[in-house]
């Protein structure tokens, strides 16, 4: 698939006052260019198609790589948020809070710490998710 590549530069400046940020804008190409780009640095590059759902495209290299962000916000977080919520609700409430024994708060602190550090974490080719206590 084609795609057209709009290049400029903004004017970020480092702490020596040199220019560090290149913007860059890709989209697919039907035949013609847009009308409303009136840039004059605008290149075609040649992208095979997309790999797989949380691929992004690294503009540099024209490649596609796999999205962490994108694959974070996606699977990892939402399911690590609703964890978060069913921990609160059902097993560290107030009522089951007090009554429980010290080494049993402990064992829920670290599992819900080990949730809330999960996407700093996690390996995505082997995604292992923390055992809730008691398992």
């Amino acid at each position: 698939m084609k795609w057209y590549c709009e290049k400029h530069t903004r004017d970020f400046k480092d702490g020596e006052g040199k220019a560090i940020h290149a913007v860059q804008y890709l989209y697919p190409y039907k035949g013609i260019k847009p009308k409303r780009t009136k840039l004059k640095d605008v290149e075609m590059i040649e992208i095979e198609n997309k790999p797989g759902i949380y691929s992004v495209i690294n503009i540099k290299t024209g490649k596609w790589i796999f999205g962490t962000k994108k694959w974070l916000d996606t699977e990892i977080r939402p399911e690590r948020n609703k964890l978060l919520d069913e921990v609160d609700l059902k097993y560290c409430n107030a009522d089951k809070w007090d009554t429980m024994t010290a080494p049993d708060k402990a064992a829920w602190r670290v599992y819900k710490k080990a949730l809330k550090d999960l996407p700093e974490v996690i390996d995505f080719d082997n995604p292992v998710w923390p055992k809730t206590p008691g398992e």
